[in-house]
């Protein structure tokens, strides 16, 4: 109702204020959710849009009480001739269209305007407020020719919009079948033994030309008397999702590990994964890791048996060793290091805090303390044996590495800061598991993820490629850093060397990794992976042909793959298949189960640990978040 007062109540306008600023809110909330779901794939069931609609709704509609209670005061009253909570929404909406729109204008254009970045930021923001405030009279005027159906129209979006975002939770969420009893299983085959070596980001545009210099033996064997293929990836090439589908034999949508971080809501507890948010949402970045908490996903995610589940239930010991989303540590037949085990002493350098070491980390967690004595120093690693991937040309080359210590600062200055904490990750947990398989035995199932490969590249491809990007680079990095990729490829060769040389001779061991890398430089200086070239898939051992090269091979195949080598079923409910032609046998029989998973998991849960923040930094360092 239209009221013509000169001096409306304060009460009246503060009153007036908060209820435009609640629907304002409500609105905002949802409409963000909705650009939020459009980037997170992660997000991928209606069920976890709706929450995320619903949590955002109520977060933002609480957030709007603030500038609707301040648009009452100072706002309202002024404009005679609409209601006040009408007048409200359209000053609210020209406000948010302007914070918004700056905030994206500011990220996307002003930000490419080298030394006259803050003159075109005042500029464009005085253009912007012009057509803000365009948008407000054309709101008002509106508002005023029809006659209030203006605020009536977003009040119906309003609800409506509500109303679907409850009807998404409601329905109940898509999950695999599960039956009542476990499958019926044969005895595994006797006396094999099946080695899996994750090597993320590794690459045939880079291992071919070193195998054809003769720096890559232990490959080159391999390939010799092995199978070799181009390993058909998935899009979007997060690790976590990619790597769990190699274990699972399942896509994402199935095995529910779908991005790098899970975000749990205060009061509410739900728990969503979120990997992208917009920059231009300022501050509902704010909110993350404060009022949100923010943690990496955990295997508590994983709605679907894993291959060592698998084997290990099927009475064969397994060993797995470092593989994303595996902690907490699940209990097997054999042993678990889980990804945030023996990370300690690196991470406590970085994050300048004492980390200890987590029991859950490790199943038997009594093999903890036997392991810690291998994690390697980072500060206390030889500057010699640095100098095969780094060049030390002069005092003042080797003061420039020694005084890194941080891969959370992004300047010219820090370039070695991944190599420096990375490196030693990796070396930590090649010892651990050469030290597990000379002191416990070789497991008939072995698995190890190494990620050491994929952050020299995302860092230091531009430097291997310098000749693409030189007038971009400092020279004396260049000089530097530019056979780091290559020779960090020699010594994942040393690596798998190792492991040849460990293993029982009559091993089938399988080298796979989750993509390559795009040929291109990234904004912020980096490489990636988002067109997701194809990773490697390298199988050799006993039964395996020799010399061969096979297609059509794709991180989904690898655990029919290895169940076959067991002798027993493939789920009906893999999306995989059975690399039958790597056998160098004419017939190979494959036999089927409905499913193994036949226990319903608990939903995912927060399970927060003392190196979450320094995983956080550490994927914000390469690019995969914010």
């Amino acid at each position: 109702m239209i009221r013509p007062l000169r001096n409306r109540p304060l009460s009246q306008r503060l009153l007036s204020g908060m209820v435009a600023g609640l629907i304002v809110g409500l609105l905002l909330g949802i409409v963000i959710a909705v650009r939020i779901n459009q980037v997170n794939e992660s997000l991928h069931t209606p069920y976890m849009q709706g929450q995320l609609k619903l949590h955002l709704a109520a977060i933002y509609s609480i957030l709007m009480l603030i500038p609707g209670l301040i648009v009452g005061l100072l706002v309202l009253g002024r404009q005679q001739k609409i209601s006040l909570i009408a007048h409200g929404i359209v000053v609210l909406l020209a406000l948010v269209a302007f914070y918004y729109g700056r905030n994206r204008l500011s990220i996307h254009l002003f930000s490419h305007s080298g030394s006259l970045r803050w003159l075109v930021e005042i500029l464009g923001a005085a253009g912007w407020v012009a057509v803000c405030w365009l948008f407000y009279k054309i709101g008002v005027f509106l508002e005023m020719r029809f006659r209030g159906w203006i605020t009536r129209i977003i009040l119906i979006i309003t609800v409506v919009l509500l109303v679907m975002s409850v009807v998404q939770i409601l329905k109940p969420s898509p999950v695999t079948a599960k039956t009542t009893n476990p499958p019926v299983l044969p005895e595994p085959k006797e006396n094999v033994k099946v080695a899996v070596i994750g090597i993320d980001g590794a690459w045939w545009d880079i291992i071919d030309p070193l195998m054809k210099e003769g720096r890559m033996p232990a490959f080159q064997s391999m390939v010799d008397r092995g199978v070799r293929a181009h390993c058909q990836t998935l899009l979007p090439t997060f690790s976590p999702r990619i790597w769990t589908t190699i274990a699972t034999g399942k896509v994402p949508e199935k095995h529910q590990i779908t991005s790098f971080r899970i975000c749990t809501f205060p009061i509410t507890g739900v728990v969503l994964p979120l990997t992208k948010i917009p920059a231009s949402f300022w501050e509902f970045n704010q909110m993350l890791g404060t009022d949100i908490r923010m943690t990496p996903i955990n295997s508590t995610f994983r709605m679907s048996e894993a291959v060592w589940n698998i084997l290990s239930d099927a009475g064969v010991f397994v060993g797995v060793m470092n593989w994303w989303a595996s902690y907490p540590a699940e209990p097997v037949l054999g042993y678990t290091v889980s990804d945030h085990a023996l990370y300690n002493k690196a991470l406590k350098i970085v994050m300048g805090e004492d980390i200890a070491g987590d029991p859950r980390s490790v199943f038997p967690p009594h093999l903890l303390p036997e392991l810690e004595v291998l994690v390697v120093d980072p500060m206390r690693i030889p500057i010699d044996s640095v100098a095969r991937f780094i060049h030390f040309e002069t005092a003042q080359d080797r003061d420039w590495y020694l005084n890194t210590k941080d891969y959370r600062v992004s300047d010219e200055d820090s370039e070695a800061a991944m190599f420096k904490f990375s490196y030693p990750e990796d070396v930590t947990m090649v010892r651990a598991a050469l030290h597990l398989l000379k002191t416990k035995g070789q497991p008939d199932f072995f698995a190890i993820y190494l990620d050491g490969l994929d952050s020299m590249e995302h860092l230091y491809l531009p430097y291997h490629f310098h000749e693409q990007h030189g007038d971009m680079l400092k020279p004396e990095n260049i000089a530097r850093l530019k056979d780091l990729v290559k020779e960090y490829y020699v010594y994942v060769d040393e690596v798998l060397n190792q492991f040849l040389k460990t293993l029982d001779p009559n091993t089938i061991v399988i080298v796979v990794s989750d993509h390559g890398f795009d040929q291109k430089l990234y904004p912020g200086g980096i490489y990636n992976h988002a067109n997701a070239p194809p990773g490697v898939l390298l199988i050799a051992g006993s039964g395996i042909k020799q010399g061969e090269m096979i297609t059509n091979a794709s991180v989904k195949d690898v655990t029919p793959t290895i169940l076959n080598m067991f002798g027993l079923p493939v789920g009906r409910d893999m999306d995989g298949r059975v690399l039958t032609e790597i056998f160098d046998r004419e017939e190979v029989p494959v036999t089927w189960v409905e499913t193994y998973d036949t226990e319903v998991r608990e939903p995912g849960r927060g399970a927060p640990s003392q190196i979450d923040d320094a995983i956080n930094e550490r994927l914000r360092a390469l690019g995969y978040v914010r």
